[in-house]
């Protein structure tokens, strides 16, 4: 303990191999003195807080379980012997840094005994040592390691009112299970961990909605997270998102490629959907083995200002573009000829607009794009010299269509 004190400035947290319960956290006080207090709660987001009689709080601990570093959860199981990651993540918490409290000879003790209680460990994010000592070096950080070739990736976006879809993880599950059954969720994010997504995960899920949460839903496969977040708007409205890699190395059928904007579309009661192309993603590194996180990729066209989704269309082309019944009828109003080469029709709810046989980049798209009173466009002032986004110049509805 003295050499981890000794090295200064450290990030210190409890890590387990099992939840930590408020029993769990009375036994180890108890331990270190009869004048500590309990109080808090277990379960997804424990929190927990221990003070002396005197009302000074001792140690405060909040689980970090989804924030976990997983590369240094695998140096964990090489020096622990262990048979699996650790997948519960404590962190203290004292208003203050958090390298002060390891200085807190209290505090310390009660992070040894929790560790002792629990069959846990305590660890410093920065130094890589651990409770208990051992003469396992510090972890190793490859800096130097080539990065994993970029990847191209073909990202969804649906805008939904929550009015017309309280419960978009329902309707993602209708869908997988019927298009990639293999990818079907199995783990949605909670509070502060994965939790299982069985029948009562699901009705918890459903719930979030309404309840101004926003759910994510994790699975096997190449289809690796659906998310759903909320907008300011004063009408309800979401955006859900998933991606899929288009990698050689990952068979994908094409047909459910081409149909997966359009059949979740028509499940969410989506107003606009979008299938967007974008080269320069990586792999995630210890993520299951198919998702893929943004890097120094493209980003997705963006649809907002200040926050605020406005309504148009991307400025420039995608590979595909869903209209609910609202979006197709301003597209109508238009005087517009369709350019040769789109590929477009009526759906369950909607319209499907596809504008190259396969997926394909902005950059690719050659068959042209809507006009610009349907796109939101930017301003170049004279004197100003970044761009400025404005919407499209005719109505759209802002009340979702009765299905």
């Amino acid at each position: 303990m003295d050499k981890m004190g000794k090295m200064g400035k450290m990030y210190v947290c409890l890590f387990t191999w099992r939840p930590l319960t408020l029993q769990d956290v009375h036994s180890a006080a108890g331990l270190v003195s009869p004048d500590l207090r309990v109080s808090g709660h277990d379960g997804d987001g424990t929190h927990v807080s221990i003070t002396v009689e005197t009302g000074r709080t001792v140690l405060v601990l909040k689980e970090t379980s989804i924030d976990m570093d997983l590369e240094f959860a695998d140096y964990l199981v090489a020096v622990t012997g262990s048979q699996q990651r650790p997948p519960y993540r404590y962190e203290p918490d004292m208003g203050q840094r958090n390298d002060t409290i390891w200085m807190d000879h209290l505090a310390q003790d009660l992070l040894i005994r929790l560790a002792q209680v629990t069959g846990g460990v305590v660890a410093d994010d920065l130094w890589r040592m651990l409770w208990p000592q051992n003469d396992s070096p510090p972890m190793r950080h490859d800096d130097e390691d080539e990065p994993e070739p970029p990847v191209r990736a073909l990202a969804w976006r649906w805008y939904v009112r929550s009015s017309v879809c309280p419960a978009p993880g329902s309707a993602w599950m209708r869908v997988i299970s019927r298009m990639m059954p293999q990818c079907l969720p199995n783990q949605y994010i909670g509070t502060a961990r994965m939790m299982p997504l069985d029948e009562e995960g699901l009705r918890r899920v459903d719930a979030m909605i309404p309840q101004g949460q926003e759910p994510v839903l994790c699975g096997p496969g190449p289809l690796g997270a659906f998310l759903v977040t909320l907008v300011p708007d004063p009408h309800g409205l979401y955006i859900a998102e998933a991606s899929i890699p288009l990698d050689a190395s990952v068979p994908i059928n094409p047909l459910t490629v081409r149909s997966m904007l359009v059949e979740v579309g028509d499940e969410l009661g989506a107003e606009l959907g979008l299938s967007e192309v974008l080269d320069g993603w990586q792999w995630s590194r210890y993520s299951e083995p198919t998702s893929v996180i943004v890097g120094r990729g493209q980003r997705r066209q963006d649809l907002s200002l200040d926050g605020t989704v406005l309504a148009g269309l991307p400025i420039g082309p995608v590979w595909q573009v869903y209209l609910g019944p609202g979006y197709r009828e301003v597209v109508d109003s238009v005087r517009f000829d369709e350019p040769a080469g789109w590929d477009s029709r009526c759906t369950r709810r909607g319209r499907l607009i596809t504008l190259a046989p396969q997926p394909a980049s902005m950059d690719e798209i050659a068959t042209g794009w809507f006009p610009e009173e349907l796109c939101m466009t930017f301003d170049r002032p004279r004197l100003l010299a970044r761009r400025t986004l404005r919407p499209a110049r005719v109505r759209y509805p802002v009340r979702a269509p009765a299905h």
